[in-house]
């Protein structure tokens, strides 16, 4: 009959093992950390500031993208989707 092993997954025990690695050298766990109003309004800020650097017309800006890349490496002459049915406009 086999020997009876330890039930938990390897990837679960890999986990608690970094967790006891972190203990062990001073880190602490805080399930609170990163949530006070402050924290919050931060990275609300931070997602803010993210989304105005999204150009208004995406389009335009995918196109000014394509045709540097195409400039700089002449790999696709017609465009990446010249040969495929996919609807570029």
């Amino acid at each position: 009959m086999r020997a009876h092993r330890n039930s938990i997954r390897s990837d679960l025990m890999e986990a608690l093992q970094m967790l006891k690695f972190l203990f062990k050298n001073g880190y602490h766990l805080s399930f609170t950390s990163g949530t006070s109003r402050a924290d919050e309004l931060h990275a609300l800020e931070e997602n803010a500031l993210r989304e105005s650097f999204v150009p208004e017309d995406v389009q335009a800006f995918a196109d000014s993208l394509y045709s540097s890349v195409v400039e700089d490496d002449n790999e696709f002459p017609d465009g990446p989707f010249a040969d495929s049915d996919v609807n570029t406009s």
